[in-house]
């Protein structure tokens, strides 16, 4: 049985904390990615922020406004001991309103996953929504390329753009939707973004001695404007 993304996290914000939160790959594509581009004192929405390392960390250090939300109330808590510098609200992306608008930068790193296809959509356009003319989407995910058989234990179906597929994550057994190259190129444009720079960053989740063997994750990592017409 699948579990949903508030249990999901609210089960792992520990170990995910300590899995995750070192992630050099995410920190040093905030500092030579982002940050360069960031106006003075810009204000930031880090969606799915997690722990708040080390994306609203990183950010708020560097003299930003940072805003993070999560659907897991455990994540919320770490995050808010972690990084004082930030605000962090337990909130569902799909249904969050920002109280105050435009963001300078929205933030979705490994945090799109348990969307489906439509959700997905959804969320890009309220991301373009809360954006300032000319301000910025990072988004971080895994293509469908890098999603191996032996991960898929719930059959994958097979589209041109995407694949959905369920797999096992840190002891529990999570649906999810993996995007091609082309299909977040697609999906993105169709929102009113315009992709300035894309990379994959391997990374390999820390954990313990006891815990099987985790493969390296091929992060990609997309840097997109929001078109000045949208």
């Amino acid at each position: 049985m699948t579990i949903l993304a508030e249990a999901l996290f609210d089960a792992v914000a520990k170990r995910y904390e300590e899995s995750y939160g070192p992630s050099t790959g995410q920190g040093e594509v905030i500092k030579r990615v982002l940050l360069p581009l960031l106006p003075p004192q810009s204000r930031v929405l880090d969606v799915g922020c997690g722990t708040g390392r080390p994306v609203a960390e990183t950010l708020s250090e560097a003299g930003h406004s940072v805003v993070g939300i999560d659907i897991s109330q455990e994540m919320v808590n770490i995050a808010r001991q972690q990084v004082p510098g930030a605000s962090f609200e337990k909130a569902d992306m799909m249904t969050y309103t920002p109280p105050n608008l435009p963001f300078d930068a929205v933030c979705a790193l490994l945090s799109l996953f348990q969307l489906g296809p439509d959700d997905t959509a959804s969320a890009l356009a309220k991301f373009s929504e809360w954006l300032a003319p000319d301000g910025i989407i990072l988004l971080c995910t895994i293509l469908s390329s890098a999603v191996r058989a032996p991960d898929i234990t719930n059959g994958a179906a097979a589209q041109p753009l995407h694949i959905e597929a369920s797999f096992p994550f840190m002891g529990h057994l999570v649906s999810g939707t993996y995007f091609s190259r082309e299909g977040w190129h697609k999906v993105l444009a169709t929102h009113g973004f315009a992709i300035e720079s894309e990379k994959i960053i391997p990374f390999r989740p820390i954990v313990s001695a006891s815990e099987v063997h985790v493969d390296v994750e091929e992060h990609y990592y997309i840097l997109a404007r929001k078109k000045p017409s949208m």
